[in-house]
């Protein structure tokens, strides 16, 4: 039996590329977010407040968003969405979030 020795190219063929998320930190953003909105989402809707489910709502969406990219980051290795995609769409959730703390103090 031939002894096979680790080289630096195995090591390097096993690694993650270089700017990959974590999708363990996805997952645990996407849970704090999750729950944080979900809240948001009920109590808006049980009291009929409009900031309420704003924030609940942006919240959610984002919290969605890091879990379907955390799944395929962990299926194929690979983001779903390009990093400029998904500033976009962190930046829209972060605006309908922003628009209910807004109405929130107006209310």
């Amino acid at each position: 039996m031939i002894a096979r020795t680790v080289t630096h190219l195995d090591i390097v063929m096993q690694q993650r590329p270089p700017g990959t998320p974590s999708p363990g930190f996805n997952f645990a953003i996407a849970a704090v977010l999750g729950l944080t909105g979900t809240a948001d989402l009920a109590y808006g809707i049980m009291h009929m407040a409009f900031g309420h489910l704003l924030t609940g709502l942006g919240a959610t969406a984002y919290a969605v968003l890091l879990v379907r990219e955390g799944l395929h980051i962990r299926r194929t290795g690979q983001r779903a969405l390009a990093p400029r995609r998904m500033a976009q769409a962190g930046f829209a959730c972060l605006a309908v979030f922003l628009l209910g703390i807004l109405l929130k103090g107006w209310g």
